[in-house]
């Protein structure tokens, strides 16, 4: 068989020449309708636009988790304590109902949730700030449970509705009695009443803001009378606090799961 010297490749071998040659080619043509393509997109979309794009990735459904939530709604000023509480089951709705519908409620044990809906209670912020941070994690139609409506336009320019919670604040009382050592200067009592209130939460002598505990969070005896017996020149120390102050007790207090507890100075008293 006559071979042209063209197909020649070293050796003599003409069949790797060959294929060497249909490789190139083929490279050659792939190369072109690629080039192509990426010069067409580059005239096609600008950077804004392919930011744009970006940023409706985050209107789908799905990309609303705890976590991403409460990072967003943290990063907000004011915002002090944040609770979510969701359903994940993924049954239909009307069959879920039926068969469990005294599980899967909201804390306060009052609003069933639907299957994916959140229910967003919020400590602090302005609430339309809170709206808009919420309508960029929750995807769009994505029902939500609260006695507090708020819209917001999402990147599609459709309006969307969100409901959220506010936590019901729950006011405190102390009752403190003091076994003092000679040390124990006059006035200490002040300072321990603040100790009282950065721990409860509220305003101190200072006119400063403590947050104290979260959406919830247990009020320890414990701890209250730790922080107590922190203070220079005491023995030792008997702490009653509660909600009700005919009926102070030597025991934690239960926050109710949507409430913040709060105490004033004039509601600590010391005996």
């Amino acid at each position: 068989m006559a071979v042209d010297a063209n197909d020649q490749y070293a050796g003599g071998d003409w069949y790797s020449a060959s294929v060497k040659q249909a490789g190139s080619d083929l490279v050659m043509q792939i190369k072109s309708i690629l080039d192509g393509q990426f010069r067409n997109g580059a005239e096609v979309e600008s950077d804004e636009e392919l930011r744009a794009r970006y940023d409706k990735v985050w209107h789908l459904p799905g990309a609303g988790r705890t976590e991403a939530i409460k990072s967003a709604l943290f990063a907000l000023p004011g915002v002090l304590d944040v609770l979510v509480d969701s359903n994940d089951r993924p049954e239909n709705w009307a069959t879920w109902l039926d068969e469990v519908v005294n599980q899967h409620v909201s804390p306060d044990q009052t609003v069933i949730l639907p299957p994916g809906a959140p229910k967003i209670t919020i400590w602090g912020g302005i609430e339309q700030e809170i709206i808009n941070a919420l309508g960029r994690v929750i995807g769009s139609g994505t029902p939500t449970v609260g006695n507090i409506t708020g819209f917001y336009t999402d990147k599609f320019g459709q309006i969307e509705e969100l409901r959220i919670n506010r936590p019901q604040q729950i006011e405190l009382y102390a009752q403190i009695k003091l076994y003092k050592l000679t040390s124990f200067r006059p006035g200490m009592e002040e300072l321990i009443a603040d100790h009282v209130i950065k721990y409860f939460g509220g305003v101190d002598s200072e006119s400063v803001f403590w947050k104290g505990r979260g959406i919830g969070e247990r009020v320890s005896h414990a701890a209250a009378l730790r922080r107590i017996m922190g203070t220079r020149g005491l023995d030792s120390a008997e702490l009653w606090m509660g909600a009700d102050p005919a009926a102070l007790v030597r025991d934690d207090y239960l926050t109710p799961a949507v409430s913040v507890p709060f105490i004033r100075r004039e509601n600590i008293t010391f005996i």
